[in-house]
Formats: structure tokens, sequence, C-alpha cells
């Protein structure tokens, strides 16, 4: 069997945490000798699960593992547990209540181990350049973890009957109801039942699963762990150490890690403090306000990036990720290539695709590695105030400033860019209201630095959706004066009409939908009925200042022209296409092909006419692009299948 990306659960394994790389990146001196004087031993542990869906290309990937020990469990009276409450492992049959050890699929090569209940701890698995060998790993069998499951439960029930008698006992003492006690500790279990009932929705079992990684975690202090599963490589059952010490070395990083922290905190906020003081006596002496404030900015955000504490990068992925800027042109060429029709590859020759700026929302359907595109939602993004458009009722100040630019009409405050990255590198663009483009993004064979990007956090991509849903308020408030204001030229009966209808609720999605709703709302496996070849083909980057300068930002509009050209050339390539297989078919019926040649083929005619939609309508239609970007919510596992 080839080895695999990332380990399988289920399987012993040797580890051993790295400290020093788990600090560089903080680049503290401090925290590196600290780091370095840590002598890291290589402990013996089980594999108990994946913490999240692994994907190819990352540089770690977390698990679930349990230390074993060599010795029967340490009594923990706090805890109530009692050394018993362990399970030996084949060779080793030895236990105080002569319980049977587990038998692993292949011989266990050392003959004093156990398996502590409920000891576990959360590590990050290096990637390996060569792998993960399956071959001489030692797994337990899907028989035996369930009977190591039925075994911790008999422990636990035991816990549980000890305790209820110890609390009863201390009622009695006291002289209080002991059945409040009793019946609150049922309520608790029927409380447990009801948690894991069968008639759980999907989204609840997929919460409780936490297959998509807990973001609540604070994955940079889980030991970074070197993992081999060539056990007796690297260890000897006598060097075999008292799993406790993996959580003291734990303890030891995690507190560099915190200091460190602590010491760029303080450096950071110092550093603000002091620059935050001669801006002011700058300010004094300047008569330009708004330009010492740009200059502040500026400053701030350089300051922020210089000292920025994040992990390192993570290695390029063979899809982009969405709510990132990037840099995106089209190739016409590659878009007609196949039609194999010289008029049209002239045509498109002709063209000069420009470079443009957008806003990378959602893709359209879930990844999979070694496509030749992908398909994505973007938003162009202008460098002026979005173009009246009466037609619509779209006016000039819907749309949001993006940080350094604070410049709007009504005061609007930019969005702000994750801190975490790189800084935002125009200070002159904006967000344009009902302004997105279906592409597909031509996959790259050097991937995509997703964590090079310029990219909005989450609490950022919903506040543009509340503003958005503000202009839209505005929208329709303006929409329904105007309706009531021409219907008083009509009867009574008719006014009414118009108001009921103006003020029927509107469908949205309700809290009660079903996760098979949103996700067929989400269209994760694409739309069929989308003409995927009609979405300009692009190639994209997130070096932003590798591609673009401010004054070369082209309008976003060139960006739909380009579109409507290269549409054209290919219908009329199909137009061509169809005439000429028509012509080859002189000896069929004449009227076989009479329903399809009901079609206008006319360029041009089959593009529908941007026209108002209602409000129900481009909410749906933007919670449709939303759940679009939180598809990589539910990606499928980055599994490279081989014959």
């Amino acid at each position: 069997m080839p080895p695999h990306f990332c380990p399988m659960p289920y399987r012993y394994a040797a580890v051993r945490m790295d400290p020093v790389a788990m600090v560089e990146h903080l680049q503290d001196p401090i925290a590196l000798s600290k780091a370095r004087a840590i002598q890291p031993k290589t402990y013996l542990v089980f594999m108990e699960g994946v913490l999240e869906l692994p994907f190819p290309g990352k540089p770690w990937y977390r698990f679930c593992v349990c230390p074993i020990g060599t010795s029967l469990r340490p009594e923990d009276n706090a805890n109530d547990f009692r050394p018993e409450m362990c399970i030996p492992i084949l060779p080793n049959k030895s236990h105080p209540t002569g319980r049977l050890p587990l038998v692993p699929d292949r011989a266990f090569p050392f003959d004093n181990c156990y398996h502590w209940m409920a000891l576990s701890i959360y590590v990050r698995v290096r990637a390996r350049p060569e792998g993960f060998e399956e071959d001489h790993a030692i797994r337990l069998s899907v028989d035996e973890r369930l009977r190591m499951d039925g075994l911790w439960e008999e422990d636990d029930d035991g816990r549980d009957v000890e305790t209820d008698d110890e609390m009863s006992s201390f009622d009695q003492r006291i002289g209080s109801s002991s059945h409040s006690i009793h019946s609150g500790g049922t309520a608790s279990d029927t409380e447990s039942m009801v948690q894991h009932s069968p008639a759980d929705g999907i989204g609840d079992v997929l919460a409780q699963m936490n297959i998509f990684g807990d973001p609540t975690h604070d994955t940079e202090l889980f030991p970074l762990v070197d993992l081999w599963f060539e056990i007796t490589d690297h260890l000897k059952q006598e060097d075999i150490p008292d799993p406790m010490e993996i959580f003291k070395e734990r303890d030891e990083i995690v507190k560099i890690i915190e200091e460190a922290r602590a010491r760029a905190n303080f450096a950071l906020n110092k550093s603000l403090l002091e620059l935050n003081a001669g801006c002011h006596k700058a300010s004094e002496d300047c008569t330009g306000t708004h330009e010492a404030v740009d200059v502040d900015t500026k400053r701030v955000k350089d300051l922020l990036s210089a000292n920025a504490t994040s992990p390192p990068l993570s290695m390029p992925r063979f899809c982009p990720m969405s709510h990132r800027y990037a840099a995106i042109r089209m190739d016409p060429v590659a878009m007609v290539e196949h039609f194999q029709d010289p008029i049209a590859l002239a045509a498109a020759q002709a063209m000069k695709p420009k470079t443009y700026l957008v806003y990378v929302e959602g893709d359209l359907e879930l990844p999979f590695p070694g496509k030749p595109w992908y398909r994505f939602c973007v938003c162009p993004i202008g460098t002026s105030l979005r173009p009246a458009d009466e037609a619509n009722d779209l006016r000039p100040e819907m749309c949001i400033p993006i940080l350094p630019n604070q410049s709007h009409p009504t005061g609007r405050t930019p969005l702000v860019p994750d801190e975490s990255g790189p800084a935002f590198p125009y200070d002159n663009c904006y967000h344009w209201i009902e302004f997105a483009m279906y592409v597909r993004v031509r996959a790259s064979r050097e991937g995509f630095a997703n964590d090079r990007a310029v990219r909005l956090g989450v609490d950022e991509q919903f506040r543009m959706m509340r503003l958005w849903e503000e202009d839209d308020e505005r929208r329709d408030v303006e929409t329904e004066t105007e309706t009531e204001e021409s219907s008083c030229s009509h009867d009574s009966d008719s006014s009414d009409s118009i108001r009921s209808e103006a003020t029927a609720p509107r469908s949205r999605t309700t809290t009660t939908d079903t996760i098979g709703d949103v996700l067929a709302q989400m269209n994760i496996f694409g739309d069929p009925t989308h003409d995927t070849e009609l979405f300009p083909l692009v190639d994209l980057w997130f070096e932003l200042t590798d591609r673009l300068k401010q004054e070369d930002i082209p309008d976003p509009m060139e960006l739909y022209r380009e579109r409507d050209e290269i549409v054209k050339i290919i219908e009329e390539a199909r137009s061509r296409a169809n005439a000429a297989m028509n012509a080859s078919r002189r000896s069929e019926p004449v009227d076989r092909g009479a329903a399809d040649d009901t079609r206008d083929d006319t360029p041009g005619k089959n593009l529908k006419a941007r026209r108002p939609r209602p409000k129900h309508l481009r909410r749906k239609e933007r919670g449709r692009r939303m759940l679009g970007g939180m598809k990589g919510w539910f990606r499928m596992p980055y599994i490279v299948i081989w014959p």
C-alpha cells in the first residue's frame, strides 16, 4: 500500500514533540532559548481520532491521542480514578480484576502496556514528504475498539454508583432530602440520552462530530509532534516514559508560548502609545488633519503587520479559498481553442484582457484535486463610488470602502481586512452592491498561497452583509413609497390590492429548515443549469502588488464588457458548428431537428437583460453566495485515490 499523506487513526505510534518549531514563528529569542532547553521524550500513544477533515498539503494534522502506560493507572481520588481503571494490551495479561486484554491485529512488541481511562491529549502531527507507511502500523479492529468503549462505560457506571452513594450518605448526615439529588442525577442521565437521540438532525450530528475542526481551539498550543508507526525503531520497552510526562512537556511549552505572546502584546501596546503621542504632537503642528490621520493609519497597519505573531504560512493549496482579495485576468484564447474555429480563435486573440481586482466571495461547488479549473463567484472591486443605476435603483453611496480608504458620502465605516494577514495595499477601493460574476479559476501547477492573501474575517463578512441589507431596506422603502404615490391615481380597490401585495410577507429561510434544504441552496456539487463554458476562464493571483498598481486598477464594468465579448464569440462559434453539423446531416429527415431549430442562436439573444429584482430574491441570491463561501466548512476529504 502506498504511503498516506496523513496518518490514519486507531493505530499505535511513537510521537515526540518539537518545542523549537512551535515557537520559531514568534521571533522571540527568550522563547526560542527556553524551547531549546526542553528535552522532549518519545512516547507510545494510541491514535484515537482525527479532529478535522485532512487535506493534502497541510503542514500538520490535528489528532486526539491516548498516551500508553507501562503500569496500572495512578490513583486519583479527586477525579475518582482507581488503578484498575485500565485495560492491558496483549501480550500483557495482568490486571487486578482479571480483565481480558485488548488484542491488536498484529503482535504488539511490548508486554507491559495499558490503556488508561480518560487519558488523552490533542496534538498536531507534522506532515512528512515521504508520507506515513501503514504497512508497519499496529491497529485495533472495530470489535476491539467497541469492546474498549464498553469497558470504559463499565468503569464510568462504577464511578457514578459510588458518587451517588457518597452523595446520598452526605445528604443523610446533613438532614437534607436525598430525593432531589437522586432525581437530579436521573435528569442528567436522561438529558445525556436525549443529546444522542437517533432523532437528532444531521446538523446536530455534524456539530457533535467537529469534522471540520473546532474554531474555538487555540491550535498553536497543541504540541507539534513527529509520528512514527515503526514503534520498535524509536522505542525500547524499558525506555517507554510515564504518560504523565507528556502533559508536563505540553504545559511547559504552553507557558513559554503564552509568555512570548504577552511580551509581543506589551511591545505592540507600547509602540502604539508612542505612535499615538507622536501623532497628537504632529497634528498640533500640522494644518492638514486628514493627512495626519492617513499617515497614522498607514503606520498603525505597518506596525500591526510587523508585530504579527501568527503561525507560519502553510503550504500552497490546489484550489484558492474564499473571502480573499485577488487579481484575475481572463484568457479568451483558452476559452475557444476547443472549438477548433479559426474565426473564433482570431477574434479571441484580438482581445486585450486586463487584470482586475476582485473579492473571491464563494466557490460554486466542492473542489477536488486534479480539476483544470474551479467555479467561483467573485465581486469586482472599484476605485470610485458605485455608478448610479436608476433602472435598478442603485445609487453611488451603495458601496463600502476598504481600509485604508475611509471616504464615503454617508461616513460609512470601511471594511477592515484581517490583521493576521497582509494589509490591503490600495487606498481608493470600494465594494459595490449587487455586483458579482461567476468565473472559472484555472488551476495553478504551483498551487495557491491562500495564507498570503488579504482576507476578510468572519465578523467583517457579516458586517458587509448587514450593510447590504441596510441598502436593500432603503431601496424597498423608496420603492414602496413610489408604489403608493402611483396608486393614488387608481380607485380604492386597486390601491388596496397594490398595497397588500407590496406589504405581503416574503419567504425566508427559517431556522427549522433541514440540513438538506440548506445544502440544496448551497449547490455544493455545482448547478447543472449553468452554462459553464460561458464563465470567464481566469488566472488568479493573491500577490496583489505583483500584478496591479493602484493607478492601473481598471473600471470593473470593463470586466463585464470582456465577458460579453467572449460570450458573443463563443455563441457565434456554436452557431457555426451547429450549421456545419446540420449540413452534414442532409440525408436525415428535415423535421428531425425541428425542435432544436426553434432556438434563436443569434448572438446575445440568450443573455437575459438585467432587471430590478424583489427584495426576497436579492436576499436569496446573496444568501446563496454567502453559503457558497461557507462551503469550505462542508468540504469532502481531499483523499487521493490511486488505481
